[in-house]
């Protein structure tokens, strides 16, 4: 009798061993990083390579046209605000020093000083917003030889991406196409369309 009932506690036991324990699922840790938050306000400098083309016009109605490179470097400034998840709406503004002359018969034509003031609508991907631009821009231009300068202004087109490399640091990579309306210098039309690469850091705050 004894020996039956050890045998019998034996074998429960060696069946709850077998019995595998019941899966309790842990809730996910508190510590996991946040998407980054693009709300706020950044400021940052950016440097740059830009194409100007130039459309020359003059009296005699005779048309060329000329382009050059050059390199810019310039400071920009705004504030995101959510307006959907994961859609953001910005505005922007900057100015920048342009080094780009384009030597049309002896003269050299360019620009110098340059701004915009722009929208941006963007969407999160991961920690980098992906955005499109959209504004007014407006330059100072320039001819030496006969000396002559006016400002033009236009709009302006583009497409970049922010990248959150921390909590406070944004890194930047944008191009953009500037048209700017006619102008005259030293009697001669002039117009002029440009393409600009460039690339930033931000800090936000």
């Amino acid at each position: 009798m004894a020996i039956a009932i050890s045998a019998l506690s034996f074998s429960s036991g060696h069946a709850a061993d077998l019995i595998d324990p019941p899966l309790v699922l842990a809730p996910p840790s508190q510590n996991a990083p946040p998407g980054y938050n693009w709300d706020g306000g950044y400021v940052g400098l950016n440097v740059g390579y830009g194409n100007l083309q130039g459309v020359f016009t003059d009296s005699c109605n005779c048309e060329d046209a000329a382009e050059a490179m050059g390199r810019q470097v310039g400071l920009f400034v705004g504030r995101n605000w959510q307006i959907l998840d994961g859609t953001w709406l910005g505005i922007e503004g900057d100015i920048s020093r342009k080094w780009t002359e384009i030597h049309y018969f002896g003269s050299r034509v360019g620009t110098d000083l340059a701004g915009s003031v722009r929208l941006r609508v963007g969407e999160e991907v991961g920690n980098a917003l992906v955005y499109a631009a959209f504004g007014w821009t407006g330059a100072n231009i320039y001819v030496q030889n006969p000396d002559d300068t006016t400002f033009t202004q236009g709009w302006t087109l583009g497409a970049g991406i922010d990248w959150a490399l921390t909590d406070k640091t944004v890194l930047r990579a944008e191009y953009r196409f500037n048209n700017y309306s006619p102008a005259t210098l030293a009697g001669v039309d002039v117009d002029f369309d440009e393409d600009v690469i460039s690339i930033g850091i931000a800090h936000k705050f």
